[in-house]
């Protein structure tokens, strides 16, 4: 019998298992590289084929896969202390844990503009020559 979650995967033209996929698209939520998911550096194996992590990055940008990042509400624990406390109100399936991280980070830069990652890029948005500098050889060394 297949899960649920890879029959979701399987209707929009994955066949990768469920947990390969969702490492993928929290990568991507997280801001990593298209190309961290299928190189090969540093002798480790890739995730995918450059074909496949294409075709996830744009089923995330569509959101017909932030499913894989979130908790149908009949599975989860709800906590009623705290700045976590759950209501009968809420709406509809709730991310859970670092996930729930994950899921916010990428409603936000799905709001943010669109910067090119370089000095003009930078300056067009307001960026001052330096920090626009110092901000893409910080980029550079974390590459």
């Amino acid at each position: 019998m297949v899960e649920p979650l890879q029959k979701q995967l399987r209707e929009i033209g994955l066949r990768l298992s469920v947990e390969v996929v969702r490492d993928a698209v929290e990568r991507l939520a997280l801001g990593g590289s298209l190309y961290a998911l299928y190189s090969t550096r540093d002798g480790r194996l890739s995730l995918m084929g450059k074909g496949t992590a294409v075709k996830i990055r744009d089923l995330w940008k569509e959101g017909k896969l932030r499913f894989l990042l979130e908790v149908p509400p009949e599975k989860q624990d709800i906590d009623i202390s705290g700045e976590n406390a759950r209501t009968a109100e809420s709406p509809g399936p709730m991310p859970l844990g670092w996930k729930a991280t994950a899921t916010h980070y990428a409603a936000i830069m799905e709001e943010m503009p669109s910067v090119e990652w370089s000095i003009r890029g930078l300056e067009a948005s307001g960026v001052t020559s330096e920090e626009a500098l110092a901000l893409l050889l910080e980029y550079d060394s974390l590459a």
